[in-house]
Order: C-alpha cells, then structure tokens, then sequence
C-alpha cells in the first residue's frame, strides 16, 4: 500500500488501515475491504528506487490481499479479486525487470 499527504488533510478523507497512521485517502487508488489502499505501480516504484540507490537484488517478502472472503456452499471460495490483485503487482515487477534489462 501507499499513502499520500496533504497540505490540507481537514479537507480530505483519512486514510486507514493498521500499520501507518495518518495520511490522506489517495482519491485515485482504490482500496481492500480493510481500507488499506491497492498500488500496484506504487511497488514498481519502490522497486526502481531501491535498486537504483543499491543496486541489489530485491525480494518481494509479502504481498497479499486482505479481502472479507465469503464460503460457497462446496467449500471454495470465489476470490477472482484476489487473484487479479496479485496478477496486477506480478505484472508491475516484471515491468520493474525489463526496465533494467533495456
């Protein structure tokens, strides 16, 4: 997740979740059932930076929706949400890949 500031926070929504307090909504992202705003660029982002500044390899150690999930009958659970959730970060590293392969 990302967060963003402002110069004036009374006018905007709060942004929530349960590891940074503070920060505004960003109003262009959209958010997980538990607020926490969705940047798929955002880790391409931090990637980029974090190897330009150490020029290391890099592990993705977590990444995961949080998501209300609802019990079919059978036992599954229909989760294409979280299932497009990880294809679009997956897609935003191997762009993060072929940028330092140009």
């Amino acid at each position: 997740m990302s967060s963003a500031i402002s110069a004036h926070p009374e006018r905007l929504e709060g942004a929530v979740g349960n590891l940074i307090t503070g920060g505004i909504k960003n109003p262009y992202l959209p958010s997980s059932d538990w607020g926490w705003q969705i940047d798929p660029k955002g880790l391409r982002i931090a990637i980029n930076q974090l190897y330009d500044r150490y020029q290391l390899p890099l592990f993705v150690a977590e990444n995961g929706l949080g998501a209300v999930d609802v019990v079919e009958e059978d036992g599954t659970i229909d989760d294409e949400y979280r299932i497009d959730y990880l294809r679009q970060h997956i897609d935003q590293m191997k762009e993060c890949v072929h940028l330092t392969n140009v």
